[in-house]
């Protein structure tokens, strides 16, 4: 007797989106080749993965049809800004901040609207002075970002992001930053 997708409900549907995400968080760092210099392009290679988290992240949020979700556990809030992060891809990297905004979930800290436009202040910050960005590799390894640590405020509105980027073009050597966002 196999379990048909049809014959599961909108919940167990999502459930499972959830679960393909969290294994594709578990493995894609085992899949990634570490560099000393933590070289970012390295990601790019994972597009199509990062695709598919936005896609099963949509199809979550379609299975909610507006209402809101309150949860302590990790489901799709925190892996979509992880990926977002990651992911160069500028059609990917939206149409995961439109998911983000689309919907009002609350997972632990992690504010689906809060994290949406601490991904949009960070995709701003790498696209600066690049003219427009087709492709990951329109995005050099000198203006990715990485190490980023946003602490959200529960009561004032507001997120700290703390993250690390090359001082410039030619000087490679990472500068730390901080940056308040409000809303």
């Amino acid at each position: 007797m196999g379990c048909q997708g049809d014959d599961l409900s909108p919940k167990e549907r999502s459930g499972i989106a959830i679960l393909r995400i969290q294994s594709h968080i578990g493995f894609i760092p085992l899949r990634l080749k570490r560099t000393l210099d933590d070289d970012q392009t390295l990601w790019d290679g994972f597009c199509p993965v990062f695709d598919e988290i936005v896609n099963l992240a949509a199809e979550v949020v379609r299975h909610e049809a507006g209402v809101p979700y309150f949860c302590l556990d990790l489901g799709i809030i925190g892996p979509v800004f992880e990926f977002v992060s990651r992911c160069r891809d500028p059609i990917i990297r939206r149409k995961a901040i439109a998911v983000l905004k689309s919907t009002s979930r609350q997972e632990g800290v992690w504010n689906s609207f809060l994290t949406a436009k601490v991904a949009e202040r960070l995709v701003g910050i790498e696209e600066r002075g690049l003219g427009k960005v087709r492709c990951c590799n329109d995005v050099p390894g000198w203006a990715r970002i990485n190490k980023i640590q946003p602490q959200f405020d529960a009561f004032g509105r507001r997120v700290t992001v703390e993250y690390t980027r090359f001082r410039s073009q030619g000087i490679l050597e990472r500068e730390i930053f901080e940056e308040v966002i409000e809303w």
